[in-house]
């Protein structure tokens, strides 16, 4: 399996261990008890939360194009410990056989789930599907979906984003990355900016599986 060139950051693994205001304990506060148990009902499932981060590439022609290209990939099956959350980078400077082994356990999982769960998924099944025809991976078979985003009822004026949403029920901050920071994370490969990457890219599973029980304690999506 293909390794990035620096040391594995703690940073993941002390997110949900900080102070009382960004733990798991604080956040399940707003989610009702009934919800929280409903986990256990979920796991038999296996329902499969997921997340791509992505950016842009550039094509050579007459007028030259652009096109999408994954660089992260978080997933955790819903109603794990959010420490179980998986994350991994793409460099695309290695081989299609390197990323094709780093792409393993993250394909076996996408394949085993009964259901993905995710917030605007079309997006993130579209990179999905297109890093299959990249590294020659086989192609996902469609599955149920729940989607945060989408399938709550059509409404004018409060944002459906993740961000808003979260921020309204008090299920905890998504991070932000600013234009340099993507920048130097990808296209100069600084460790640190690459570490806040994943902690986006984890987050955003983590906050997604929150929101998907908060959004079913309130009646607004039935799956």
């Amino acid at each position: 399996m293909g390794q990035f060139p620096y040391r594995r950051s703690r940073r993941l693994k002390t997110l949900s261990a900080g102070s009382p205001r960004t733990s798991p304990q604080h956040f399940k506060k707003a989610i009702s008890p009934r919800l929280q148990n409903k986990q256990i009902q979920l796991d038999s499932k296996e329902v499969l939360g997921v997340d791509i981060e992505n950016g842009t590439r550039w094509g050579w022609g007459p007028n030259g194009y652009t096109y999408p290209q994954i660089y992260a990939v978080a997933w955790k099956w819903v109603g794990s410990p959010d420490e179980d959350v998986k994350c991994i980078l793409l460099d695309w400077r290695q081989s299609n056989e390197t990323l094709k082994d780093h792409c393993g356990e993250l394909w076996d999982d996408l394949s085993r789930a009964d259901k993905f769960l995710g917030h605007n998924f079309r997006h993130d099944w579209g990179g999905l599907q297109g890093l299959a025809r990249d590294l020659e991976l086989p192609f996902l078979k469609t599955r149920p979906l729940v989607d945060t985003f989408k399938d709550i009822p059509n409404h004018t004026g409060p944002s459906r984003s993740l961000e808003d949403l979260c921020q309204q029920f008090g299920l905890g901050p998504k991070p932000h990355l600013s234009q340099r920071d993507w920048t130097e994370a990808f296209i100069r490969w600084f460790p640190d900016k690459l570490e806040m990457v994943k902690n986006r890219n984890t987050q955003d599973v983590i906050l997604t599986e929150r929101l998907y029980l908060k959004e079913k304690e309130l009646g607004w999506i039935d799956d």
